[in-house]
């Protein structure tokens, strides 16, 4: 972890290339899913403490969802699709733009704003490549990281 953050830091400072350590055992990936899953857990078992989430007369609290249904979606299916929208196309080639934009259209599929966000800078950096014009992995990284909070203010608000 601590390789991680060296190895990010000097991509952020002094412009370097980035390039992540080697994680290649699944264990690392395996106890980040756990951490996860255990907040999530501490999530739901604080809310139903403090605010008797659960019970018939908070059923409101859920909608018609159910707390399996939640686990999947933000603990699962959630993150994988941001890594998709807001990752994935920073290699800047065809196959992965077009995968992000895949991605977009699933996760931002109630959400005009958001899919015309993404969609419209997707389609700019397509627009990019095929033009041949080269986009700095700098830039593409700080303007991921820009939409992906953009995406998620939008949702809060």
């Amino acid at each position: 972890m601590l390789k991680l953050l060296k190895s990010f830091s000097q991509f952020l400072f002094k412009r370097e290339n980035f390039t992540f350590p080697a994680i290649t055992n699944g264990k690392f990936y395996l106890n980040l899913f756990l951490f996860k899953a255990l907040v999530f857990v501490f999530v739901v078992l604080i809310f139903r403490i403090l605010l008797g989430f659960g019970g018939s007369d908070n059923a409101h609290l859920l909608g018609d969802k159910g707390i399996l249904k939640i686990f999947l979606n933000f603990i699962i299916l959630a993150p994988i699709l941001e890594e998709i929208v807001f990752r994935y196309h920073t290699n800047m080639k065809f196959r992965s733009i077009v995968i992000s934009f895949v991605g977009a259209i699933i996760l931002f599929y109630d959400s005009v704003f958001g899919l015309v966000l993404i969609g419209g800078y997707l389609g700019i950096l397509f627009t990019f490549k095929k033009s041949g014009f080269h986009v700095s992995q700098l830039f593409l990284v700080y303007t991921s990281s820009i939409m992906f909070g953009i995406a998620h203010i939008a949702f809060v608000g």
